[in-house]
C-alpha cells in the first residue's frame, strides 16, 4: 500500500488563541490548514499573483517565482529560500530577528537539514542576490523596507488569525 501524503494526514497544530486567549491545538491536515490560511483567489487576485510571480522570477530566478506562485510551498527548496531571505535581512535586521547564539544554531541546523533533504538547489543564488540588494539600500530605504515588511507581516498575522478563529479545537 502506498503511504498517505503528508498534506493529507491529520496533525495536531498549534493555532492562535481566540480573542487574544492562549494558543490552542486543533487537528487538521496540512491541506485543510493551507486552504484556511490561503483561500482560492478570484480572477483579479490571480492575475495580480501571476504578475508578482513573474516579477519574482525576473529578479530572483525561477525558484523564487515558483515559491511566490505557491508551487512547492511545502518543500525543502522553499524552506531553503525562506532561510536565505531571513539570513539576508529581508524580514528585519538580523540583530533583532536572530539575536543570540541559540537562534544562530537553530538557523544553521535547519539549513543543514534542508540541504541534506533537498540538496543545495539554487537557494544560495537567491540568498546572494538578496544580500547584494539589501547592502545597496541606504539607511532611509532600509528603514522604509523594514516598516513595510513589519506592516505586511502584522496584517498577514491578523488575517490568518481571523481565518482560523472558527476552527474546532481539541485543547484550549
Amino acid at each position: 500500500p502506498q503511504p498517505p501524503q503528508l498534506d493529507e494526514m491529520p496533525l495536531p497544530l498549534l493555532l492562535p488563541g481566540r480573542g487574544g486567549s492562549a494558543p490552542s491545538v486543533a487537528v487538521l491536515t496540512l491541506k485543510e490548514f493551507i486552504d484556511l490560511l490561503a483561500p482560492k483567489l478570484d480572477r483579479d487576485e490571480e492575475i495580480y499573483a501571476i504578475s508578482l510571480g513573474e516579477a519574482a522570477g525576473e529578479f530572483f530566478g525561477q525558484d523564487a517565482a515558483d515559491f511566490v506562485m505557491g508551487d512547492g510551498v511545502l518543500s525543502a527548496k522553499s524552506g531553503q529560500m525562506v532561510l536565505g531571505a531571513v539570513r539576508s535581512g529581508v524580514f528585519g535586521q538580523q540583530s533583532e530577528l536572530l539575536s543570540g547564539a541559540l537562534a544562530q544554531q537553530v538557523l544553521s541546523a535547519v539549513s543543514s537539514l534542508l540541504n541534506n533533504i533537498g540538496g543545495e538547489g539554487r537557494s544560495g543564488n537567491l540568498e546572494s542576490t538578496l544580500d547584494e540588494s539589501m547592502s545597496k539600500l541606504s539607511d532611509s530605504e532600509r528603514a522604509r523596507l523594514d516598516s513595510i515588511v513589519q506592516e505586511l507581516t502584522q496584517r498577514s498575522i491578523e488575517r490568518a488569525t481571523r481565518r482560523l478563529e472558527d476552527v474546532s479545537r481539541i485543547i484550549g
